[in-house]
């Protein structure tokens, strides 16, 4: 049955007879120029070709025949004589009044109007029931000179498409896939053409950035047909005004099962070109149940990125490179640990996007007055990552550098806003990790809480928790907008900035005397006693316990800032690597200080064995074993020195052919090899005991062997007749040895 009105004013057929259809080719009398007040109707004929349409089983001469194009099975019968075949329109009940789609059941209900209609059966845009609709395909909107791609449209309940929302129709003045705006929205635009959806929900697209070498986006994916799917995405790289075989997704065609219902899938481009700063780059995502034909290669036009296919869906995209800031708070794992935070981009850290509104190339929002991006990679033990790349714009915020619990503290932020920008209001939060748990928990810990802030320098008074863990801490401190949100600390902000500083929680006491050594003992690891060693003329030694329930893994290497008292040793942290840790000459209280990290390309080695570590700059020095102790595990250091000026910290291992110089104030480390004169391979170890000094009159470093054996018997504890003793001075500048001999 054929009807040519919409269902307002709905002209009732003619009671015709089959030679009348035959005659007007499929036309009810009531239609036909001659009886129809308007102009009438003609049969469309779609391929030109033949017969009209309704009488053509072929109607636009592709593929197969238009009832196997519309996933239909006939019967062959048509019981009732209505013209519908019975596996389309089965014959109704003898009660039936209206005939329900192609389902046998009956409505129940008399339809007197176009409300009826269109409130009992489906209508996409509530004009038009839907089989009585001529539905035009699904366009990009990719500007030109993209090629237009375009997919035919469906109503039936089996489809595959992009994101939650069906493809719309597209019919305005961008249906031919040109978009008018440049920016690739226009199919994303409501009620345009009439009717018409946001339908572009399908891609989540992350921020470009800059400094970008792999990118990828989210692609949630539905095919509920009977076979499966073809997912292809692009992205012009090169700026071509073209979708390239090198710019498709890494892996090509992506196969989408049938049953597959709001899938995401992560699409990945491994290898990009260099990144234009604020240039625009174009995205083609398009799904489809056709394979498509891969005739391209290289940097050719893909072909499979425009024309039309018989169903899915095509979404454009555009997506602009963004300079970013990030925090620089240390955060040397997935997740979060004693002094490691959620701060780079991989990590899911704060982020801030330039913001510019007036377009005078001054930020809009800062922390005091300097803004620079950077690539969401910068972080260290000491926060100061960001301070040192670049522009150092962490200036908006001063604190001291340590405190002891229960002290009072200003924590002094400037907050500055570029006089004509259009950004509204203002907001400014700071958290500070008291607890040491590398997580800012907002509810606890938060020391700046101003949803509306001012600009200016604003001074914040805050007491240090009694309860505040020992050690390095972290604060994060946040600016923005009322336009977007920091009040948290993780997630991005689309202006404003970010600045994360180091603060350490310390009551050791200032002790400069120096009329005793300490060490630490273990019976077992990680369980150790600190002691005092205090001598006794003539020839003995006092000593004292003073703590005798240190749990620390690795616990060894204590050195002395001759001026503070404060002792440094190293130990094991629960990542396996090499961290530090202080206390005070009472030993009644630890403080890590985090991880030390290298400032180059080194291999760590034993003497005695191949067992080694190789870092690179920024990397962590492990000495745990891996899986099964494979890697075998990396001796801890053992001896330990610092500085004069208490700036450097000496540290090696009796078994190690490498010393480390830790610089403490940037916890960095450089690794040397120990020179030959201080090694001896047949015992597999240093010729000097587990120990070693530093002068504070020449800068060198002291170590002896006291029996002149070498450390022949360090390892065995065997006794054995003493030669000639020596005293072997270290010079880590240079990075040479010399020797004297010991006469007592």
């Amino acid at each position: 049955m054929l009807k040519d009105k919409t269902t307002a004013n709905y002209v009732v057929p003619n009671n015709d007879t089959l030679g009348d259809y035959i005659t007007n080719n499929g036309l009810n009398t009531a239609y036909i120029t001659a009886n129809y007040g308007q102009d009438g109707i003609t049969p469309n004929n779609n391929d030109g070709t033949d017969e009209p349409d309704v009488r053509d089983t072929d109607s636009d001469n592709t593929e197969t025949d238009d009832t196997t194009e519309a996933g239909l099975t006939l019967s062959g019968v048509d019981a009732n004589f209505d013209g519908m075949d019975d596996a389309i329109l089965p014959p109704p009940s003898p009660t039936a009044i209206w005939q329900s789609g192609i389902v046998n059941t009956s409505t129940g209900t008399t339809f007197t109007s176009s409300a009826n209609l269109l409130a009992y059966y489906p209508s996409y845009d509530g004009v038009e029931m839907d089989w009585r609709s001529s539905l035009s395909p699904d366009y990009g909107d990719a500007p030109a000179p993209y090629k237009s791609a375009s997919h035919l449209s469906s109503t039936g309940l089996a489809q595959t498409y992009l994101g939650a929302v069906l493809p719309d129709f597209d019919t305005g003045d961008w249906g031919d896939g040109t978009d008018t705006n440049g920016d690739a929205t226009d199919d994303d635009t409501v009620d345009d053409p009439t009717g018409g959806v946001d339908d572009e929900d399908g891609v989540t697209l992350p921020v470009l950035i800059g400094s970008a070498t792999t990118y990828s986006v989210d692609v949630v994916a539905t095919n509920t047909v009977a076979t499966d799917s073809y997912l292809y995405a692009w992205i012009d790289w090169d700026n071509s005004n073209t979708f390239d075989k090198d710019e498709l997704v890494d892996g090509g065609e992506i196969t989408i099962p049938t049953g597959t219902v709001q899938q995401s899938q992560s699409l990945a481009w491994s290898t990009l070109p260099a990144i234009a700063q604020g240039t625009p780059y174009y995205v083609r995502v398009r799904i489809t149940t056709e394979s498509l034909a891969d005739t391209a290669t290289g940097s050719d036009e893909d072909p499979r990125s425009f024309g039309e296919v018989a169903d899915g869906e095509v979404e454009d995209y555009r997506i602009l490179t963004s300079q970013i800031d990030f925090g620089d708070a240390p955060d040397s794992t997935t997740g979060t640990a004693n002094n490691d935070y959620q701060t780079t981009l991989a990590n899911g850290g704060a982020s801030h996007l330039l913001a510019d509104t007036d377009g005078n190339n001054q930020v809009d929002i800062t922390l005091g007055t300097a803004w620079d991006s950077d690539t969401g990679t910068l972080e260290n033990t000491t926060a100061t990552a960001d301070d040192n790349d670049g522009t150092d714009d962490e200036d908006g915020v001063t604190l001291p550098s340590q405190a002891a619990p229960g002290d009072s503290i200003d924590i002094v932020v400037t907050v500055t806003k570029e006089a004509s920008s259009t950004l509204n209001g203002l907001q400014l939060y700071a958290w500070m990790d008291w607890n040491a748990d590398g997580v800012w928990d907002p509810a606890t810990e938060a020391v700046v809480n101003q949803p509306i802030a001012a600009q200016g320098t604003l001074t914040f008074p805050t007491t240090v928790p009694t309860t505040a863990t020992l050690g390095n801490v972290a604060l994060r401190v946040r600016v923005c907008s009322t336009d977007t949100s920091c009040n948290s600390p993780l997630g991005q902000a689309t202006d404003g900035e970010v600045e994360d500083y180091q603060f350490m929680v310390m009551n050791f006491p200032v002790n400069d005397v120096c009329d005793r050594f300490y060490v630490t003992q273990a019976a077992s690891n990680p369980n150790y006693s600190f002691t005092a060693v205090t001598p006794v003329q003539p020839l003995s030694f006092s000593f004292t316990t003073l703590n005798g329930s240190v749990v620390i893994n690795g616990l060894n290497s204590l050195a002395i800032n001759r001026d503070t008292g404060v002792m440094y040793s190293t130990y094991i942290n629960g990542a396996g690597n090499l961290a530090i840790v202080t206390t005070d000459r009472t030993g009644a209280n630890f403080a890590p200080i985090g991880e030390a990290r290298s400032d180059g390309n080194y291999t760590i080695s034993n003497i005695a064995n191949s067992i080694s570590r190789t870092v690179t700059p920024g990397g962590a020095l492990r000495l745990s074993g891996g899986f099964l102790n494979f890697p075998p595990p990396l001796s801890f250091p053992n001896m330990g020195t610092v500085s004069r000026d208490g700036t450097k910290y000496y540290v090696t291992h009796s078994s190690w052919r490498h010393y480390l110089i830790i610089d403490l104030p940037t916890m960095t480390f450089e690794a040397k090899p120990t020179p030959t004169a201080l090694i001896n391979n047949s015992t597999g170890a240093l010729r000097t005991s587990a120990d070693w000094a530093i002068s504070e009159i020449d800068g060198n470093i002291y170590s002896v062997d006291l029996t002149g054996r070498n450390f022949e018997a360090g390892f065995t504890a065997t006794l054995l007749e003493p030669t000639q003793p020596k005293l072997y001075i270290l010079d880590p500048v240079s990075n040479t040895v010399t020797s004297e001999n010991i006469n007592f």
